[in-house]
């Protein structure tokens, strides 16, 4: 008898929604993380060093990184405010422990970024210890990258519970 192969043997199920979820609200919450997710991944990791690389001047593309910066530290925010809202609401009371686990880590990446949005960035762009506060800055926008991915592991996880 012929057995199967290897990768079809080993395909993974796909992910459904946690009991007592309304479909909806499921599926606007995978979007808002991916979202989110991709938009901290796409301004921080390719489209600010392409800014740097292809700009004729450091000066204009610091100007239009703190654009792009400051706009995506208002989504991300609105993301946050969302998926609190959706943790509180949807996730059963049995499941308490990974929720208020999402809920610290959005908070962290919101904490990260108005510290980044209000004491970090008015310092780099004073220019003043410049590689001390764009050193800050990536700490900053690393911490909210990994926090976010770490949240987007967290709820694929918690739907095969």
């Amino acid at each position: 008898m012929r057995r199967m192969p290897l990768h079809l043997r080993t395909q993974s199920k796909p992910v459904t929604p946690p009991m007592n979820m309304p479909t909806f609200a499921w599926q606007a919450s995978n979007f808002l993380l991916a979202f989110w997710w991709g938009l901290l991944t796409t301004v921080g990791f390719f489209v600010v060093p392409l800014l740097f690389a292809y700009l004729d001047s450091t000066q204009a593309a610091g100007r239009m990184a703190a654009v792009l910066f400051r706009t995506q530290d208002y989504v991300n925010w609105i993301c946050a405010g969302f998926l609190i809202i959706f943790y509180q609401l949807n996730w059963p009371a049995t499941q308490w422990n990974v929720s208020q686990a999402a809920i610290y880590l959005i908070a962290i990446s919101v904490a990260a970024s108005a510290v980044s949005h209000w004491l970090v960035a008015p310092q780099i762009l004073s220019r003043e210890n410049l590689k001390l506060w764009h050193g800050i800055g990536t700490a900053l926008y690393l911490c909210q990258w990994a926090s976010v991915t770490a949240l987007l592991y967290l709820h694929g996880r918690k739907a095969k519970t």
